[in-house]
């Protein structure tokens, strides 16, 4: 293909993708269609069962500091200060903030609880709250991703 036509190409898709994403996001002051007003009635009929029923209505109403302590354990084969540790320290510090200190993170970095494989083992078993492995890896055991990272919860 020519240099012209590569460019014109180019501009073509550019503009072709410019185009649906205005069109797609753009707000215009035309009426809701009839599509959304179902949807937006069932939120409302939700909203006012819960209240009815003398649930609170925002999360931030919720006292999370009452109950019974909790200690989570996480545990990855990463080294301390990427950030996967990080993040996992970060969810600690939040937690034990919104909670009162109710709930607590403990983070074990660098395969402090075992390999991949030993975590997983102590996930079924009950014994890990959390373990961050790579997608990979699940896929040996018959896990399957299609739809990207999965919780995996323990059975009792």
């Amino acid at each position: 293909m020519k240099k012209t036509g590569k460019k014109l190409l180019a501009i073509a898709t550019a503009v072709s993708l410019a185009a649906l994403a205005l069109s797609g996001c753009g707000g215009g002051s035309a009426a809701p269609s009839s599509a959304a007003q179902p949807s937006e009635t069932k939120k409302e009929e939700a909203q006012k069962q819960a209240e009815a029923a003398g649930a609170e209505s925002s999360a931030g109403d919720a006292d999370y500091t009452q109950g019974d302590p909790i200690v989570i354990k996480i545990a990855h084969v990463s080294q301390e200060g990427v950030p996967i540790d990080l993040a996992s320290n970060k969810l600690g510090e939040m937690l034990k903030e919104k909670t009162g200190g109710r709930i607590t993170v403990d983070v074990f970095p660098a395969s402090a609880l075992g390999n991949n494989t030993e975590l997983l083992e102590q996930l079924q078993m009950g014994t890990l709250e959390m373990a961050i492995s790579s997608v990979a890896f699940l896929g040996i055991y018959g896990f399957h991703c299609p739809f990207g990272p999965s919780v995996f919860i323990p059975v009792q």
